[in-house]
């Protein structure tokens, strides 16, 4: 028996980037209508203290009305907005979702971790072979959160509060980077990682978040992001060492131009990719497996889920 179709649009709240899904699902087929992307970085300086400046308030505020507008055209039958690390600590977090809530008629939901890791684990298991032990690790720009798989079903997770974002504003980093801050950096996130309490061994690591999905990028070679090629595709321990010790002598002006179809990633793209780094060293992975479909779409399937 066929359904009416829905046309569902998740935005997800982050610490560096907001991000927009639109869906139609007619109880058979999904379709993707739309995705998009703002960074309003409401995380700047969020290492010193649980709030969030004016200026972040304001840029939150542009990237909803851009990203509601995008999402209008298709008619949504459901609008979901989620927040995740940032919207759990700062305190006055509720001038946004306040603003949010008024002008459009839409409760955000601040995902707790355990809702955020289910979304991230629904949104890999999707769309990847999660035949294997595994470890799901989502690197945002407040926290990393790490999904373990026994055999593909979720067993256990972990958050730490660490992400890219955090990492440039905590070390206060400058580029080219000198060896000292790349020490500090790589120890910081040494001692964050190190007593992660899973038994369990791992034979498979998924990476997710914009940190290592623009990395698959570069390493394809890409005029444009195109997820179609990135989702799904390895990355080697080796070529993240090699990408590190390229990466750390370039300039700011020279990241951009590296990730042009992100510019405004670049400052915070290489702590970002020095936590995939650590954790695929310590741990002892040679390969890390990209996913592109994250808790926003993680959010999608478990509504569909819903419909049958």
């Amino acid at each position: 028996m066929s359904m009416t179709p829905n046309t569902i649009a998740v935005i997800d709240m982050g610490t560096n980037s907001f991000l927009l899904l639109v869906v139609i699902y007619d109880g058979r087929d999904l379709r993707t209508l739309r995705e998009s992307k703002r960074d309003p970085r409401l995380g700047t300086l969020l290492h010193k203290e649980n709030k969030i400046d004016r200026g972040a308030i304001l840029r939150g505020k542009r990237a909803i009305d851009d990203l509601i507008a995008e999402a209008s055209p298709f008619n949504p039958d459901r609008i979901v907005i989620t927040g995740s690390e940032i919207f759990r600590r700062v305190k006055n977090i509720a001038q946004l979702t306040d603003y949010i809530n008024e002008t459009y008629k839409v409760h955000v939901k601040v995902l707790t971790v355990q809702e955020e890791a289910r979304y991230a684990y629904l949104g890999a298991k999707n769309s990847l072979d999660l035949d294997k032990n595994c470890l799901i690790v989502d690197v945002g720009g407040g926290s990393t959160e790490f999904i373990l798989c026994e055999n593909g079903d979720k067993i256990q997770y972990f958050s730490v509060s660490i992400g890219a974002v955090y990492l440039f504003e905590k070390i206060k980093l400058t580029y080219p980077l000198n060896i000292i801050e790349f020490n500090k950096m790589l120890k910081y996130i040494d001692d964050k990682v190190g007593n992660l309490p899973w038994k369990l061994k791992v034979e498979q690591l998924i990476g997710s978040g914009g940190t290592i999905t623009t990395f698959g990028a570069v390493l394809s070679n890409l005029d444009r992001y195109e997820s179609r090629i990135v989702h799904g595709r390895e990355a080697g321990l080796e070529e993240i060492c090699e990408s590190l010790n390229i990466y750390k002598h370039m300039s700011l002006a020279q990241l951009e131009q590296l990730i042009f179809f992100d510019k405004k990633r670049a400052d915070i793209f290489l702590p970002g990719l020095c936590i995939f780094f650590v954790l695929m060293k310590k741990f002892g992975f040679d390969k890390i497996i990209i996913n592109d479909k994250g808790v926003r779409w993680g959010i999608i399937w478990e509504l569909i889920n819903n419909f049958t």
